[in-house]
């Protein structure tokens, strides 16, 4: 989803939980203050047993995951070995009856470069012997009579 449509969530929620707290008693203002209180206090301890050495081996962890994660990925995209050249492939696994969706799979390509590749490209000539569907050609080429717009029939 959108940042707009997240904000607009956020912003109902906090709206809500301000009506409901100002609505609500001293019993329950005093629970939720003392919950917020806990939780910094929570948030203020983590934070001051986070080191320079934690802080720093943290984020060559986050880096470390993140190449692998990308490396993954693109070892998953990567064309299958055995196969020759992309558009070649995609022709001779249709030939033998392949669908879209599993030629896309075995060649590692989305399945709309496949359907590109398998779409026709040229048009079939039409042989110009032979007799027309009309059994004489037109008279004086007038068009049938249009309505103009603005009026209905």
């Amino acid at each position: 989803m959108n940042r707009r449509l997240w904000g607009m969530v956020v912003v109902v929620l906090f709206t809500l939980g301000g009506v409901s707290f100002a609505t609500g008693s001293r019993e329950q203002a005093a629970q939720v203050l003392a919950l917020a209180a806990r939780g910094a206090a929570a948030v203020e301890r983590a934070t001051a047993a986070l080191t320079w050495p934690v802080v720093a081996g943290l984020a060559g962890a986050f880096v470390v995951l993140g190449g692998v994660l990308v490396a993954v990925r693109r070892w998953r995209r990567r064309p299958r070995a055995g196969f020759a050249e992309p558009w070649r492939t995609v022709i001779e696994l249709a030939r033998k009856g392949q669908n879209a969706g599993a030629i896309a799979r075995a060649t590692g390509l989305s399945q709309d470069a496949v359907r590109i590749v398998l779409a026709p490209v040229a048009v079939d000539q039409i042989d110009p012997r032979g007799k027309s569907f009309r059994s004489s050609p037109p008279e004086g080429g007038s068009a049938p009579p249009t309505n103009p717009p603005g009026r209905s029939r």
